[in-house]
């Protein structure tokens, strides 16, 4: 829940920089929102080598293991090229287009990309957490300190 409450105001928060009339901010802007988040998301729930490593040494087995459990886009963490994998896909790259169309050609055209910035940001953040959430599941199943379901 409390990431949940996170991403609706980290959405809003990408939204008001999208309102600024100013080309090209609201793309680096949410490029940075993005990687950002998802980056603290990755740390809080232990995906990072250095907490497998303790988890493992724990529950004594072997941290490859546990991060082979891991088999989302984050495997390798929240690089540039996971976070660009999310801005490439047709549906999303279409509004961002859509977005820059907005506020650049339209009077007043920043306003609705503001709106634009709310649905996708939320829309990125949720997926990610998606994923992450489904890569921590499986990593405490492996350790042993979550039923299976």
């Amino acid at each position: 829940r409390h990431f949940q409450r996170m991403i609706w105001l980290t959405a809003f928060g990408s939204a008001a920089v999208a309102v600024v009339p100013l080309p090209g901010l609201t793309v680096v802007c949410d490029y940075g929102v993005v990687t950002a988040f998802l980056s603290n998301i990755f740390r809080s729930f232990g995906l990072e080598d250095t907490s497998l490593q303790i988890l493992a040494k724990r529950v004594k087995m072997n941290w490859q293991d546990l991060k082979a459990e891991i088999t989302s886009r984050f495997k390798d963490g929240v690089t540039t090229e996971v976070v660009m994998s999310f801005f490439k896909t047709p549906s999303v790259a279409a509004i961002m287009t859509l977005k820059g169309l907005l506020s650049c050609v339209i009077p007043f055209g920043h306003l609705p990309a503001g709106a634009v910035t709310v649905g996708i940001i939320h829309h990125l953040l949720n997926k990610g957490l998606r994923e992450m959430e489904n890569d921590t599941r499986s990593v405490l199943e492996k350790a042993r300190l979550l039923q299976q379901e």
